[in-house]
């Protein structure tokens, strides 16, 4: 009978000092608030800090196993989680990571981490589906890079869509113009004054032999990307840019370039919506990824109620046909350890984003 009354542990392993305490903070004030939604529930959170460093994060895990919780949520960042995730598996204690690194996957633990693969499919399905023909990707030769080169390679040619031009560049570097003069072609500057007998201007038919590129660049990265190309004479009115859920920023379309680029992503309105939530507990803006914090333990309050208050977790208490709602729109668990979700087709206006298709509101097969 003792275990029916007894309170759900809940493991958390978060980097919340160092310099990825803002994530951290950000992901613990969510789950707070989901405890704080879920009160009926008798849980608590027995929190400790990863300082992102994989050997303190196998201690914490060695900790959070002695003092029985009945999940782990967390580690953030791949590195740590290699560490944790066999003392975890070892006890059975199911273990949500926040990472999407695939070559974690393995029975016992769920990745909640976006993973590209899923991202890069649905986009450059969409964008074949519009008839563009012409496709090029301009990439971080980096493990996440090749990541995204294969998914967008297979795609187009499982579509019989040609991929025109690839340009990797190496990621420790600032300077991307030497790639981005081979991606379009030129080795100068086609900004060249309007010949002044003739008012030619000549790069107004400029073909740099692509109408889609594929970027995955964020931030400071991706406004110079976009701007250099813009310099190099991709015009953006006829080129459609193309990326992932990462583009998801609020300012992101006060680089002009960026303006009426696709992505993928959740639906953007349950994010507002928490963000707005949020705001009003805490008092500041939550990082966007902390939504993989709400809808983890969410999922976890959700399965204690369907076994009718039951606290013991298995691995396979999370996978289930309907699947899960949460900030993220619709997913579910599915038992290689990856999380599958419903993402819709944005596109970047100046202010805002406009959806540009919404994600299938019907359930999983």
């Amino acid at each position: 009978q003792e275990k029916y009354s007894k309170k759900l542990k809940i493991g958390v392993l978060l980097p919340l000092t160092g310099k990825y305490s803002y994530i951290g903070q950000s992901f613990l004030d969510t789950m707070q608030m989901v405890v704080y939604e879920n009160k009926s529930i008798d849980s608590e959170l027995i929190i400790k800090d990863t300082k992102a460093n994989p050997s303190l994060a196998k201690k914490a895990t060695k900790e959070l196993v002695e003092q029985n919780v009945d999940i782990i949520l967390g580690p953030f960042f791949s590195s740590s989680l290699n560490a944790s995730l066999k003392i975890a598996k070892y006890k059975n204690i199911p273990l949500i990571s926040f990472s999407s690194d695939k070559k974690e996957k393995d029975k016992g633990i769920y990745l909640m981490g976006f993973e590209p693969e899923k991202q890069i499919l649905d986009i450059t399905e969409y964008t074949i589906n519009k008839n563009y023909k012409r496709f090029a990707a301009l990439l971080p030769n980096s493990k996440y890079g090749k990541r995204v080169l294969n998914t967008y390679r297979t795609t187009l040619n499982r579509n019989k869509v040609l991929l025109n031009k690839i340009e990797l560049y190496e990621t420790s570097t600032n300077n991307f113009e030497k790639n981005i003069q081979r991606l379009v072609g030129l080795d100068k500057n086609p900004q060249i004054e309007i010949d002044e007998e003739t008012g030619e201007n000549p790069i107004e038919n400029f073909d740099p032999g692509f109408d889609v590129l594929l970027l995955i660049e964020t931030g400071n990265r991706l406004r110079e990307v976009v701007a250099l190309l813009t310099y190099y004479g991709v015009d953006f009115n006829k080129t459609k840019l193309i990326g992932t859920g990462e583009w998801h920023i609020d300012d992101i379309g006060s680089e002009p370039g960026l303006v009426g680029a696709w992505f993928v992503a959740p639906n953007p309105n349950l994010w507002q919506n928490f963000k707005k939530k949020f705001y009003k507990f805490y008092n500041y803006e939550p990082i966007r990824l902390s939504s993989l914090a709400y809808d983890s333990l969410s999922s976890v309050f959700s399965i204690v109620k369907k076994n009718d208050g039951i606290k013991e977790l298995n691995y396979e208490d999370f996978q289930n046909s309907f699947g899960y709602t949460g900030i993220d729109g619709d997913f579910r668990f599915l038992s290689d350890g990856t999380v599958e979700r419903k993402l819709s087709i944005l596109e970047i206006r100046k202010k805002n984003f406009k959806v540009e298709k919404l994600a299938k509101k019907k359930f999983f097969n």
